[in-house]
């Protein structure tokens, strides 16, 4: 749905990740709204293993979702290296459902659940 850039939140000085809605879906009737929508559900998810969302807004006429940056590798990038230990797995695999329970709890289906979408952590 967008491209994520790294970005640096100036009035508190810490590092964040700005979602921008890709232009082609921008122009599209009705993305933008939900787009907010996304952010406005995402917000109210509390859990460690979800990434908070911090700000929406629209720059230049696209929609921006600010979220907090989190250091670390896709799941798709650790599984170029081959297959993950059980134990591993079954770390990431808790935690993750975890977090899709958290926000199935708040009414939140995630559509796009994939290897690139989960990011890993130092330690996991």
């Amino acid at each position: 749905m967008g491209l994520v850039y790294r970005a640096t939140q100036v009035s508190l000085g810490r590092t964040v990740a700005v979602k921008v809605l890709r232009e082609d879906l921008n122009l599209q009737l009705g993305m933008a709204e939900r787009f907010k929508r996304e952010a406005l559900l995402l917000s109210s998810v509390d859990h460690p293993a979800v990434v908070r969302v911090i700000e929406f807004g629209f720059h230049k006429n696209s929609a921006c979702l600010v979220m907090e940056f989190v250091e670390g590798e896709t799941l798709e990038t650790r599984l170029r290296d081959g297959p993950l230990p059980v134990d591993r797995s079954l770390r990431i695999l808790t935690q993750l459902a975890q977090g899709l329970a958290a926000i199935h709890a708040q009414g939140i289906v995630h559509r796009d659940l994939k290897p690139e979408n989960v990011l890993l952590t130092i330690g996991l």
